[in-house]
């Protein structure tokens, strides 16, 4: 029982941190700090706008060894790797005891971290915000295994509300971070021309482009937005002051 409430101390004052916390270095700073906590043997939070594309990360604080960091230095080995795409997929803190038994030993994502010095015994959780972004909390605890199946619970608790917390933070000091990717030109004529209750085929025939073409762009935007119909896009991307209605363009958009 001790330990459970050590735990919910430790996520009290972080989150107590976490309010008095104005800028990024300060953020980065204190997850820094956190890494010193009893237990706590490597810490890190990475962010990216979306996950859609390959491109790099577009905030990160860790004290993680740098062949690590390098392991998700892109979107895309992020999803290459096991346990972050798992994180991400299911938003639930995943246990990296449990993942590497389930992969084997000489799984290279196993042998990797192993030989980087971290632990079995660790946690990573996803964050999610607007326009898919999202924010990885990733701890390697130093710990017995025999203790850590004991204590995983509380910290999987704890784990990922610092995880919601960091990330929603981190989007409120540097809101260009939680607006989603910028629609092209094409990308907005369209949706704005689909608000306005016109089909693919309209569309296709004001902007001088092909129905097909169409339909890529509005799949670009729903991606980039973070949504999955065409009508939620054109609201959110009008609170998003990301396309203007009143003036959609017709065919002589590039």
């Amino acid at each position: 029982m001790s330990s459970i409430i050590e735990d919910a101390e430790a996520l009290r004052l972080t989150v107590a941190a976490l309010t008095h916390v104005r800028n990024r270095d300060q953020l980065a700073r204190l997850i820094q700090r956190m890494a010193t906590f009893d237990g706590v043997r490597f810490l890190g939070f990475t962010y990216w706008r979306g996950l859609e594309y390959d491109r790099p990360v577009d905030w990160c604080a860790t004290t993680f060894p740098p062949e690590f960091h390098a392991m998700f230095g892109s979107s895309a080995s992020v999803r290459r790797h096991k346990v972050a795409h798992r994180s991400i997929s299911e938003l639930v803190p995943v246990d990296w005891l449990e993942v590497s038994e389930e992969l084997g030993m000489d799984h290279p994502d196993v042998r990797s971290a192993l030989a980087m010095g971290l632990t079995r015994t660790g946690l990573s959780c996803a964050a999610r915000g607007h326009g898919r972004n999202f924010g990885i909390f990733y701890v390697n605890f130093d710990m017995p295994e025999d203790q850590w199946k004991s204590r995983k619970l509380s910290l999987s608790a704890c784990v990922q509300l610092i995880a919601i917390y960091i990330h929603q933070k981190l989007v409120e000091l540097c809101p260009e971070l939680g607006t989603p990717d910028v629609l092209s030109t094409r990308e907005r004529a369209c949706i704005s021309l689909a608000a306005e209750g016109k089909k693919v085929k309209q569309i296709a025939h004001l902007l001088g482009i092909s129905e097909q073409t169409v339909n890529f762009y509005l799949s670009r935007a729903r991606t980039k937005l973070g949504v999955t119909n065409t009508t939620h896009a054109a609201v959110l991307a009008a609170e998003l002051g990301l396309v203007d209605f009143e003036d959609a363009p017709i065919r002589s958009a590039v």
